[in-house]
């Protein structure tokens, strides 16, 4: 073992401790000053989004879609591996929407939130920019969909795609039941998409799941 460490030159140096700490510190702080910046972000577009947009019951529109990603020309996305994503596919371009098996993707409710949750591709790409440490990005929508920024391909699962957003472990940890959720969502001043948005990005950023 001496060996070695002496091969790669490797020596010992004195560190002041409380020196050391308080470097650590505030480098933790910087870095969480920055997820906080890009939460509020997306928590004030999407505000914005909601407030100016009117809803159509008539509502026709394509979208990205993550299960099958195609550009408005209905030619493949294209995908590039990233190492901050594990060398993942990815495309900083769009952000894509995934929709479970058990939700009807032409609902009015669900087509007219992806419209207005589109107003959040700016501020995805902004964060990005920002701050290029960021993952991804997300907005989780109470009728069933899931926004993802930067687009990928969805990976098919073996059976049907049950993959539910309204479902995840950061929501249920907070609400135990669907009801309470429910109850509890209902009295808040923001729309539920937001809260189901922000909860998700607080634990992402706080918590292992």
């Amino acid at each position: 073992m001496s060996i070695n460490f002496n091969k790669l030159g490797a020596g010992a140096q004195w560190v002041y401790a409380t020196k050391m700490l308080e470097e650590m510190r505030n480098d933790v702080k910087t870095m969480m000053s920055w997820k906080a910046k890009t939460i509020t972000n997306i928590r004030d577009t999407a505000e914005l989004a909601v407030m100016k947009y009117t809803y159509d019951p008539d509502m026709k529109i394509d979208y990205y879609s993550a299960k099958d990603p195609r550009t408005a020309d209905g030619k493949p996305m294209k995908f590039y591996p990233h190492k901050n994503y594990g060398n993942t596919a990815i495309n900083t371009n769009y952000s894509v929407v995934h929709v479970p098996t058990n939700v009807y993707d032409q609902s009015p409710d669900v087509l007219n939130a992806i419209k207005w949750s589109g107003e959040l591709n700016t501020v995805f790409r902004n964060n990005l920019a920002y701050d290029s440490s960021l993952i991804f990005q997300f907005f989780g929508s109470a009728t069933g969909f899931l926004r993802l920024y930067p687009a990928i391909k969805w990976r098919a699962p073996v059976g049907p795609d049950m993959y539910d957003c309204r479902m995840r472990p950061w929501l249920e940890r907070q609400y135990p039941s669907p009801n309470s959720a429910e109850d509890d969502t209902q009295k808040l001043t923001l729309p539920k998409e937001l809260f189901l948005l922000l909860a998700g990005l607080i634990d992402r950023i706080f918590c292992k799941n």
